[in-house]
């Protein structure tokens, strides 16, 4: 049933224009949140986060694992 209502939802608001129930901004910040949680829960302390730097606050270790650790030949693109 979930799948359906949310197809449903889906289309509709393509027909509306309006947005849906999970917009991806929703799901963005779920994700940083449940992020957040694993570090703090590895880290097996609180962490407090800057939202407005994206950074946690005076946490050398915490900002480490908040990074992607790429393996060769694997690297960030530089834009």
């Amino acid at each position: 049933k979930g799948l359906k209502n949310h197809v449903a939802n889906m289309l509709d608001c393509i027909k509306t224009r309006q947005l849906p129930n999970a917009d991806i901004a929703i799901g963005a910040r779920v994700a940083k949140m449940s992020h957040l949680a694993n570090i703090s829960c590895r880290l097996q302390r609180e962490v407090v986060w800057d939202d407005a730097k994206s950074r946690f606050v005076g946490d050398k270790e915490a900002n480490q694992l908040a990074k992607a650790h790429y393996r060769n030949p694997w690297k960030l693109p530089k834009v």
